[in-house]
């Protein structure tokens, strides 16, 4: 099942369990889009990941971020752009600064079952 990183989850007191998830490579950007003129739903692209330390990477972690004018950008709210962590469909065993080469495909708005990431190479 998919984890649902809301910041709720991380807040001092709170009674939700902490998980334990360690990135290993850095942030790529998958998607930027305009919304104000129609946007097709099918994202489909190459992705190349730096790894940046050693292990086995078992997840791919979504996040979003708005960007409401030039100044002002929205991340993960109680609301919007929560995080999330699906499993890949196997672990990638990773070392830090190799270079991963996949693709990735998904629907806006179909669902995380849309999601698909293919290791290549």
């Amino acid at each position: 099942a998919p984890i649902h990183e809301w910041p709720i989850f991380h807040d001092p007191g709170g009674a939700w369990h902490s998980l334990c998830v360690r990135p290993l490579t850095r942030r790529v950007e998958v998607a930027a889009v305009d919304f104000r003129n129609p946007v097709a739903p099918r994202v489909e692209r190459p992705l190349v990941l730096a790894a940046t330390g050693d292990g086995l990477a078992n997840a791919a972690r979504l996040s979003g971020i708005a960007s409401l004018t030039p100044d002002i950008c929205l991340g993960a709210t109680r609301a919007l752009n929560g995080d999330k962590i699906l499993l890949l469909p196997e672990p990638v065993p990773l070392r830090a600064g190799e270079r991963v080469a996949g693709r990735i495909d998904y629907v806006m708005g179909g669902g995380l079952g849309s999601f698909h990431w293919t290791r290549e190479g």
